[in-house]
């Protein structure tokens, strides 16, 4: 008998190990440093509106907005919304009253809430 049917065998025991020990493209430290770091937050997306105001609450910071085919909205107002009159003239919250057109941006945050970018005050320029 020949002994090649022992000889298979026992090359295949001694490249079992050694692909064992071959790293793979998975185990390099780019992949690991990249499975390691969570993906980058999605930046929200800007939206724009215009339409009638209907309320301005100045002690709880909010305006409610009648957007057509949009209905109405209700922004809460940040240290950080900007607040102006369509020239650029910056005024605040108390200077708005119900039934003054006003146009601006929002958007909305990961857990769903409305977050007041940008507000003017005085029909959009053209």
């Amino acid at each position: 008998m020949k002994p090649y049917f022992l000889i298979t065998p026992l090359l295949a025991a001694l490249a079992l190990p050694l692909h064992a020990q071959t790293a793979s493209p998975a185990d390099s430290p780019a992949a690991t440093a990249q499975a390691a770091s969570p993906a980058p937050a999605a930046t929200p997306e800007k939206a724009h509106f215009g339409g009638t105001l209907t309320s301005v609450d100045a002690t709880g910071k909010t305006v409610t907005v009648v957007i057509k085919k949009q209905g109405t909205k209700t922004f809460p107002v940040t240290d950080s919304t900007k607040i102006t009159k369509t020239d650029g003239t910056a005024i605040t919250l108390g200077d708005l009253k119900a039934g003054d057109h006003v146009h601006g941006a929002f958007t909305t945050t990961a857990d769903g809430k409305l977050e007041l970018l940008t507000l003017k005050a005085g029909p959009k320029e053209p």
